[in-house]
């Protein structure tokens, strides 16, 4: 099962889960208790980092690559010299908390100025909703933001033209950008593939996102951008994979 958190490698015991608010949750024994069956966790992050790595059909195996997985709010996945990277309590690839305003908004994790507060899902509805606040809509400051669906929601009211959802959108890609662009300078990968319902409106946001990396990273380092969509089933195939690779003892890198 792949669920938004990191599990501890020994105990599968979820340890850094800020946006479920779950704390050291041992679903795992839960679920097994339900369902009579083994149960082994897994970040999706790195599911979706598993899924590219062997169904995303790159002719050099794209052994170093880092997965993007963007909702509410932004995991990452990394793959290097072909091994999935964990480290060594299973804690490896939260870039989403790392700082990128010193004196930014809390995050639920604790820290301020997370990466996910400013380029997520909910950060794209929260700069919707202060736009509509101060255009004097109806909408009061303050307001709590809505459920994940809303995403939706404003992807399809940039689709129409709204020039608030747009603005909105927009905003989230240069956020993006400047986080994917930590992840350019300093770990150089092959690929780097974002994963999520910003997909849907990657003929947008794309340029936006390749021109905030520009602005951002000198390295010279290449690294392909490529989206995801909820039709290629990442979270789902990288569990699959997993699983085929431990049940068949198979080295990541060697999978055909």
């Amino acid at each position: 099962m792949s669920l938004p958190g990191r599990v501890d490698l020994f105990s599968q015991r979820f340890v850094f889960a800020p946006n479920l608010a779950w704390k050291h949750a041992d679903l795992k024994q839960q679920l097994e208790a339900a369902t009579g069956m083994k149960v082994h966790l897994e970040n999706e992050a790195n599911a979706c980092a598993l899924s590219e790595l062997f169904y995303g059909g790159h002719k050099s195996r794209a052994g170093n690559l880092v997965a993007l997985a963007v909702s509410e709010g932004i995991g990452v996945g990394m793959v290097l010299n072909g091994q999935l990277v964990r480290g060594p309590s299973g804690l490896a690839g939260e870039f989403g908390h790392v700082t990128l305003r010193e004196q930014g908004l809390p995050c639920a994790c604790g820290n301020k100025g997370c990466w996910e507060m400013y380029a997520s899902n909910t950060a794209a509805l929260r700069y919707y909703y202060a736009r509509k606040s101060s255009s004097h809509s109806k909408i009061r400051p303050g307001t709590s933001l809505p459920g994940p669906g809303e995403f939706e929601k404003l992807l399809h009211l940039a689709e129409t033209g709204d020039p608030d959802a747009t603005a909105a959108l927009e905003e989230m890609s240069r956020q993006l950008g400047a986080g994917i662009a930590m992840l350019v300078t300093g770990l150089a990968p092959e690929v780097i593939v974002v994963v999520g319902e910003i997909t849907r409106a990657w003929e947008r946001v794309e340029p936006l996102i390749l021109n905030a990396i520009r602005e951002r990273s000198f390295t010279h380092a290449q690294a392909r951008l490529i989206a995801r969509g909820p039709a290629h089933l990442p979270r789902l195939l990288g569990v699959s994979a997993l699983v085929m690779k431990e049940r068949f003892d198979l080295p990541f890198a060697g999978f055909q």
